[in-house]
Order: C-alpha cells, then sequence, then structure tokens
C-alpha cells in the first residue's frame, strides 16, 4: 500500500507540474496574442498619423506610408491570429488531456505516464511558442525603428521650417533696413 501511495504522489506531482507549464504556456499565448494586436494598432496608428500629416515632404509620406503598409502585412504574414488562436486551443486541449489525467492519477500505468512525460504536442506547441515570440520581438524592432523614422522625418522637416522662416524673417529684417535707410 505504501507503494502505491508512493506511485500515486509520483503521478500526482509529475501532472501537476505538467499542468503548471502548460498553464503558463496559455497564459504566454495570450500575451503574445495580446502584444500581436497592440502593435498591429500601433503600426495603423502610425500610418493613419502619416496620412493626417502636413509637415513631411510628399515623398517622404508616400514612402513611410509604404513601409507601414509593409510592416503591417509583415506582422499579419508572420503572427497571423488563426495561427495564434490555433496554437490557443492546442495548449488547451493539451492541458485538458492533463488535467483528465490528473482526475484518474490512480488508474494510470507506465505507458499513460511515459506519453504525459513524453508529450511530444506539448513540446511542438512549445517550440512554436517559442518561435513566435521571437518573431514578435523582431517584428516590434522593426516597427519601432519604423516609428522612430517617421518622427525623424518630421523633426527634419520642422528644423528645414525654422531655418527657411529665419531666412524669410531676416530677408524682411534687411528689407525693412534698407527701407528705413533710405527715409534717414
Amino acid at each position: 500500500e505504501v507503494e502505491q501511495s508512493n506511485k500515486n504522489l509520483c503521478n500526482l506531482k509529475i501532472l501537476n507540474r505538467s499542468i503548471k507549464d502548460c498553464s503558463m504556456d496559455s497564459n504566454i499565448i495570450e500575451e503574445l496574442i495580446n502584444k500581436n494586436n497592440s502593435l498591429k494598432e500601433e503600426i495603423i496608428s502610425q500610418r493613419n498619423e502619416i496620412e493626417k500629416d502636413n509637415f513631411m515632404e510628399h515623398h517622404v509620406k508616400i514612402n513611410l506610408k509604404i513601409k507601414f503598409d509593409d510592416a503591417r502585412i509583415t506582422l499579419g504574414r508572420n503572427l497571423y491570429e488563426s495561427n495564434l488562436t490555433s496554437l490557443k486551443t492546442r495548449m488547451k486541449n493539451i492541458l485538458d488531456f492533463y488535467t483528465n489525467s490528473k482526475k484518474k492519477y490512480k488508474d494510470l500505468n507506465e505507458a499513460d505516464l511515459k506519453k504525459i512525460k513524453e508529450n511530444e504536442e506539448w513540446k511542438s506547441a512549445k517550440e512554436l511558442i517559442d518561435a513566435l515570440n521571437v518573431e514578435y520581438e523582431i517584428l516590434k524592432k522593426q516597427a519601432d525603428s519604423l516609428i522612430s523614422s517617421k518622427n525623424n522625418e518630421i523633426i527634419k522637416w520642422i528644423g528645414n521650417k525654422i531655418v527657411d522662416q529665419n531666412k524669410e524673417i531676416n530677408e524682411k529684417v534687411e528689407e525693412h533696413v534698407n527701407l528705413l535707410d533710405k527715409i534717414i
């Protein structure tokens, strides 16, 4: 009986660890879905700002709009929602498998435990989660760089505008000084 209790305890430990790991991965998927949606919204928002912008030169504006459109397409292609939703469903099914196995932990045999320990479905899903997280980070950095580029263009335009305004003011001052000199 002690041996059976130890076996049951060992089975529960394995199942609890599997459930915990799977739950953490489910949370990671949910975070990835949220981050993906936020990044998509940010890209769309930045592109819309460019559309409304009156400061940038026309060719710069067109170039940036194209880059933001490309970023949105790349994000959609590399982190498409159906892939993330499918992964979320896969992880839920794996978690359900572990949870159901835990309910009948006393009846588990060595083959069942081996299947739980070596769950290839979970390993495959975990690899995909890791790959998608890396892909997200790459796309996030590209989007941040694109946003920075857009902001630099606006700053450059404002700087040029200030220089032009300064030149105009100096020309008008010189013109008025010349008129005053003629009057005097």
